[in-house]
């Protein structure tokens, strides 16, 4: 079944490697299965899964329809990546399943914002192999935790979706929660115990002001963790803020002087961000007069605003890299169709990539002008959707038992797939990128191949 002429296709889940085929040939060849998923009604949503064959090159994407329960199931139950987040986005990307990982086994945290935007609720869900489903009901051979549910409120809506994060070493689940009036906070939640009534509930809680947020130079549109002490938040103009929660000799504090904002933006991006500031600051928040109607008004969209970011460490491409000397990298792509790769270590964006436009006959042009020039307009070039998606994935390779494999998969290689959302013609397209095996620099990133979504094409070419 061909992919539905829809732009919202977004990845659903972290990839799952399939195998390293061939660990006697060189390169190693390692293949990967891409979930993905499209919008629409709970019952009509189709759920599709993509090969990637990193040595070919090629990019395999099919669509069939599953039923709701068995994907959730799947992805609570895959690999969870460095980070460990690992999610099934509900509709509106307000709802969602993180897996606990090795923490807590065959239990899961089931996640969605409720509340006009207000609440966040938390459940601990376990399941049993007799019929396979997660599930809070009382039916035979489901384990409930003794305290399902947990309810967070706060003082004025949510941004964007929450984010979960496992963190495995030191066995805490932490809750990053951003709220549109520019605070975010962060909730350590203890495991195994997490929300178990038998004992006492084990919570810390951090509140940090974000200050451009907050006196209304900018405003956020959605968050992204790089860990449990590392938080981003992309903004409308294009700027994306990054905190760093930094530890003392006592371990980490609570108050505001622990926390360091950076403000990541590409240099073409800062000369005319500024010209929208006092339009911004004199805009940003209308309060309604009724309970529960403060709102951020509407804001000028701008061709910068990143609609999806997704990030890295150095530690999973290196097998033998100490984690101490493991580097961050972000990947951002925003809607006047750029790609950039950010190094979190030198908050500085190291390499810029114009995606490609694709004409109606498979032909792909990776030398087109920048969004906005005059013959970008003239061939009718569209900007992408302001609507924030994972449309970005990251493969990583996985290493094998032996130790002429492991030395290949310490080569500095990895992939990234992109979905551009393009009203037009969306396609998937596989980025190749080599990092110093040494000092952990990008030393290339490149186009490698490209999918035209079938529904547009005809064909199978890419």
């Amino acid at each position: 079944m061909p992919i539905k002429p829809s732009p919202h296709v977004w990845f659903s889940q972290a990839n799952v490697p399939l195998a390293n085929l061939h660990p006697d040939s060189e390169p190693l060849r390692h293949v990967y299965q891409v979930q993905f998923a499209t919008d629409g009604d709970e019952r009509m949503r189709d759920f599709g899964s993509m090969t990637v064959d990193t040595s070919e090159m090629s990019l395999q994407p099919t669509v069939q329809p599953m039923d709701p329960s068995r994907w959730k199931l799947f992805c609570a139950r895959g690999a969870s990546d460095d980070d460990g987040q690992l999610g099934w986005y509900g509709e509106s990307r307000h709802s969602g399943i993180t897996s606990l990982g090795n923490l807590v086994p065959d239990a899961v945290v089931s996640w969605r914002v409720t509340g006009q935007k207000r609440g966040l609720e938390l459940c601990l869900l376990r399941w049993t192999e007799s019929n396979g489903v997660a599930a809070t009901s009382g039916r035979e051979g489901i384990h409930r935790s003794p305290l399902a549910k947990l309810l967070l409120c706060f003082p004025s809506d949510i941004m964007s979706c929450p984010v979960l994060v496992v963190d495995q070493q030191q066995h805490h689940l932490v809750v990053w929660v951003a709220l549109v009036t520019g605070y975010v906070i962060r909730f350590q939640f203890q495991t195994p115990q997490l929300f178990d009534a038998k004992g006492m509930l084990s919570v810390r809680t951090a509140v940090h002001p974000v200050s451009s947020l907050v006196n209304g130079k900018r405003v956020g549109v959605f968050t992204h963790a790089m860990g449990a002490e590392s938080f981003l938040i992309g903004c409308h103009d294009g700027v994306t803020i990054l905190l760093e929660r930094q530890p003392s000799s006592y371990g980490y504090s609570s108050s505001t002087q622990s926390w360091q904002e950076h403000e990541l933006a590409a240099a073409g991006i800062l000369s005319q961000v500024r010209t929208f500031i006092p339009y911004v600051s004199s805009r940003l928040f209308t309060t309604g007069t009724g309970q529960g109607t403060s709102s951020v008004s509407t804001l000028p969209t701008t061709e910068w605003q990143p609609i999806a970011l997704a990030s890295f460490n150095t530690s999973t491409v290196f097998a033998q890299q100490p984690r101490e000397l493991a580097q961050h990298y972000l990947l951002s792509l925003s809607r006047d169709r750029k790609l950039r790769v950010w190094s979190i270590a030198r908050k500085h964006c190291v390499k810029t990539l114009a995606l490609p436009h694709i004409n109606p006959y498979g032909k792909v042009d990776v030398t087109h002008p920048t969004a906005g020039s005059a013959k970008d307009r003239s061939t009718g070039a569209l900007h992408l959707p302001t609507t924030p998606r994972p449309y970005i994935r990251i493969l990583l390779p996985t290493a094998t038992s032996t130790n002429e494999s492991q030395h290949r998969y310490d080569d500095g290689t990895f992939h990234v797939v992109i979905y551009l959302p393009d009203e037009r013609q969306p396609y998937f397209a596989l980025y190749g990128g080599v990092l110093d095996p040494h000092t952990g620099h990008l030393l290339d990133f490149s186009l490698r191949s490209y999918r035209l979504c079938p529904e547009f094409t005809g064909s199978d070419r890419g």
